[in-house]
């Protein structure tokens, strides 16, 4: 019988655990669930269910034998795992900062111990990883803009964009506050509270979360509105103060 999306992750996680267990054995270190689904805003059919697996080094080079798990949960929306390795967590704080912040806090664990609890990032790489994050985005958007800026184009831009900045936002009030927002969706609210200019980024959560047609033209001045927000921000990132944020 073809697997449907559950109404709640919580139907189906110990099936889930119990599959991985039976293909991986004791290299299975552990399972967590991430993203929608380990939290309030899962949507039966709409939401995808993002598992992390950490196993251990040798079965990290031997991803094939996961196959029959994706291919079998793939109906109910579950995600290629994200599959990770002890060396890789401990070996990666470096280069991917805002990564592992947002699992340390936004990772409901399943099976076995949390990977990240005491986890400690330097504020040098999360403050370079920012700032070459966002002026990426930054060149990004002005690039989509400019290649289509109808209204049918933002609306779908503001779908598809404002999602990838949640975890670059709330590491960056890790960065300059000191503290990840918890829940991390609060981030924007956090850096108004700073000092920093979210106005337009704000409205635009707001549009689309409301899922409301705006009038004519708002679109567009918001978006021009954050893309000075993103400019003033990169620029903020590029001076040496930037990095005396908290390490923990």
């Amino acid at each position: 019988m073809r697997l449907k999306p559950p109404n709640r992750p919580e139907e189906i996680t110990a099936v889930l655990v119990e599959d991985l267990q039976a293909l991986l054995g004791p290299d299975l270190l552990g399972v967590g669930l991430y993203g929608s689904a380990a939290g309030p805003h899962y949507h039966k059919g709409l939401s995808d269910i993002n598992l992390m697996l950490l196993v251990d080094e040798a079965a990290g080079q031997r991803p094939s034998a996961l196959i029959p798990f994706c291919r079998k949960w793939a109906p109910a929306r579950v995600a290629t795992p994200l599959l990770l390795t002890p060396d890789y967590l401990a070996s990666s704080r470096d280069v991917f900062p805002v990564e592992l912040l947002a699992l340390a806090h936004g990772l409901k664990m399943l099976y076995g111990p949390h990977p990240l609890t005491n986890l400690t990032v330097d504020p040098g790489h999360l403050r370079l990883q920012l700032e070459r994050e966002l002026k990426g985005k930054l060149i990004a958007l002005r690039t989509r803009i400019m290649a289509g800026g109808g209204e049918t184009a933002l609306a779908a831009l503001t779908r598809e964009a404002l999602p990838a900045f949640g975890a670059l936002f709330a590491a960056l009030c890790h960065l300059l506050a000191g503290q990840y927002p918890q829940p991390a969706h609060l981030a924007l609210e956090r850096l108004a509270e700073h000092g920093v200019k979210v106005q337009a980024f704000r409205e635009l959560g707001d549009l689309r979360h409301s899922q409301a047609k705006p009038p004519e033209g708002r679109l567009l001045a918001l978006w021009e509105r954050a893309l000075a927000e993103l400019a003033a921000v990169c620029h903020d990132l590029d001076q040496p103060h930037a990095s005396q944020g908290a390490s923990t």
